[in-house]
């Protein structure tokens, strides 16, 4: 069943949807994306100075998850994409393609994260463990350059150690200047930084 949802995000925000699983939090990402169609109302993004308006009533041709991707918007997902033959490095090329920006989330940079968390480069990215792609996920989300960015339970799955290191990447990530939006299942407040804002998610009704 849906329900209506109201929410703003402002610009350098980081925004954490905390609630238990199933209760809606990846379908609204979905909507806010151009993944799932809207039933009702619209979705308005801003990037890189540009207006981004689609919906019920609305919906155009930049409501693409591929057009929005260009435009300014990454995204991750709770289940990390396996690429059955691809390598990271096969990967990573095809990757920039999407690049809207330049900063120093920039390849070599993200790439050395990857490495400094023991993430194999050169193995069938399929072969790697669940939290090794799930950070290899997160990277490409932010390798695209993108100025609004949607993480899908970044933590869950991982050890603390890589919880705490991807989030140190997020809260750098937001620092320099992208406005994020984070689904999580359990509570994280201080793990993005102290000005996150924190919003429980309600229960299906």
């Amino acid at each position: 069943k849906s329900r209506p949802v109201n929410l703003t995000i402002r610009s350098g925000e980081v925004v954490v949807l905390t609630g238990r699983t199933g209760c809606g939090k990846t379908t609204l990402l979905n909507l806010l994306s151009g993944y799932d169609r809207l039933d009702g109302g619209e979705v308005r993004l801003c990037l890189y100075g540009k207006t981004i308006v689609f919906g019920a009533k609305a919906r155009n041709v930049w409501a693409s998850p591929g057009r929005l991707a260009r435009l300014g918007l990454g995204r991750s997902w709770q289940s990390p994409p396996a690429f059955p033959f691809m390598t990271i490095s096969d990967v990573w090329p095809i990757a920039t393609r999407f690049s809207s920006s330049s900063d120093t989330f920039n390849k070599a940079n993200l790439l050395r994260f990857l490495q400094s968390c023991g993430v194999s480069l050169n193995k069938p990215s399929a072969t790697l463990p669940f939290g090794h792609r799930k950070l290899f996920c997160v990277c490409l989300a932010l390798l695209t350059g993108s100025q609004l960015v949607f993480l899908d339970e970044p933590l869950a799955g991982l050890s603390d150690d890589l919880g705490n290191r991807i989030a140190a990447l997020i809260k750098s990530a937001n620092e320099q200047g992208r406005t994020v939006l984070i689904a999580e299942h359990r509570e994280t407040t201080g793990l993005f930084g102290p000005s996150v804002r924190i919003m429980p998610w309600p229960d299906n009704p």
